[in-house]
């Protein structure tokens, strides 16, 4: 079955069970008992008895530009803002991260926050969220923040996007060529190009990415003033939006070298807090896969003075969550009963970690527990040196 096919099926069915009211149901039953796994693979109704905390995640919101790669209207979003309000208690991440640690309550809660800090969420989403006093997260790319030029990732897709040429040509693992042909080819090579950016070491990809956007000129208004300015940032920050860090230039952190993780995660901290005059104690990892994020990095998040890392592995948050770990959900769903239907899903059933996930939980643990030294005393990893 295409999976566009599959992907309006599981609209309408979604669709009839939020306006039936099945949804609505599912929420009062997912406050008093959960659905679990048990290690037979067989499913089986449970009391819940712990909170349960949902992130949402967004990069900007409304059409156009940078980022290419994200649409949603301001009337989708405030439509989701109606909902998460009317049927959930929307907290600050710093509420969420007090309330992980109340392990006698069954509260369900949203967090919202947005990715980059784009000037779209001045421009578009501020409003709404002032309009309902809604609090929320932004997670800023300091660089990006403090120059007012895009990110690498932004400026691949705004070289796609842009350039005259049939083709462009990138060198990782061998040579490749992507094709220019039409809006939705230009679009597909974008989205591969970042992709095998990704996937190489950091130093790698700053020169690849500088050969690339020596293939194509671009317009400086494709990329310029795009992000949000510090004023913009500041009044947002008195009316109690928070503000997080996203790194210095939105690299891979697990492609990182030791001295570049000092200045993408210390440096970048440092900045936002001499600008905004507050302490960063919140961090976004970029991109936020499973695949993306290394223990190392996890496990030094604490030397750095945070108190919370997010990635963009999907799922719910409870008690037992890596606090340098959390699971976030994707909010830019077109749909609303979608939306809904998704979320209600998580807080309905146990949190189960993919095999992968869980996986890189289990690591970044072990690497951040106590270990005993050489006089039989125990002492937990030292901090990062800050110099």
């Amino acid at each position: 079955m295409p999976g566009s096919y599959r992907e309006a099926i599981k609209t309408l069915a979604a669709s009839g069970l939020h306006w039936s009211g099945a949804l609505r149901a599912a929420q009062a039953f997912s406050n008093r008992f959960e659905v679990a796994t048990l290690s037979s693979g067989r499913r089986t109704v449970q009391r819940a008895a712990e909170p349960k905390f949902a992130i949402v995640c967004h990069h900007r919101i409304g059409r156009g530009g940078v980022p290419y790669y994200s649409s949603f209207s301001p009337e989708a979003f405030e439509e989701q803002i109606r909902f998460l309000r009317r049927n959930y208690q929307i907290v600050s991440m710093e509420e969420l991260c007090r309330g992980l640690d109340e392990t006698d309550s069954r509260v369900q809660a949203v967090a919202i926050t947005f990715d980059d800090g784009y000037r779209d969420v001045y421009t578009q989403a501020f409003p709404i969220l002032r309009q309902y006093r809604i609090p929320a997260m932004v997670y800023l790319t300091a660089a990006a923040i403090e120059t007012g030029e895009a990110s690498w990732y932004d400026r691949v897709f705004a070289v796609a996007m842009n350039s005259r040429r049939y083709a462009l040509e990138i060198e990782i693992d061998g040579p490749k060529r992507f094709i220019l042909a039409s809006p939705e080819s230009r679009m597909l090579a974008a989205t591969e190009i970042v992709k095998a950016f990704r996937g190489c070491p950091n130093r790698t990809r700053l020169t690849a990415c500088a050969a690339l956007e020596s293939q194509a000129s671009v317009p400086a208004a494709e990329t310029r003033d795009r992000m949000l300015t510090w004023q913009q940032i500041r009044e947002m920050q008195k009316a109690g939006i928070s503000f997080g860090a996203h790194t210095m230039s939105h690299p891979v952190v697990g492609r990182l070298e030791p001295d570049e993780k000092q200045e993408e995660l210390g440096d970048s901290k440092r900045l936002l807090e001499e600008r905004l005059q507050q302490s960063m104690e919140h961090f976004a990892y970029p991109f936020g896969s499973v695949s993306d994020v290394d223990a190392e990095t996890c496990s030094l998040m604490p030397g750095f003075g945070y108190r919370s890392a997010v990635s963009t592995a999907w799922g719910i948050n409870v008690p037992k969550t890596n606090r340098f770990l959390l699971r976030r959900i994707g909010g830019e769903v077109p749909s609303l009963p979608l939306f809904s239907f998704y979320l209600r899903q998580l807080f309905l059933s146990t949190p189960e970690a993919p095999a992968d996930l869980k996986s890189l939980e289990q690591a970044v643990q072990y690497r951040m527990a106590p270990r005993e030294n050489a006089t039989g005393e125990f002492g937990h990893i030292p901090e990062v040196h800050r110099a």
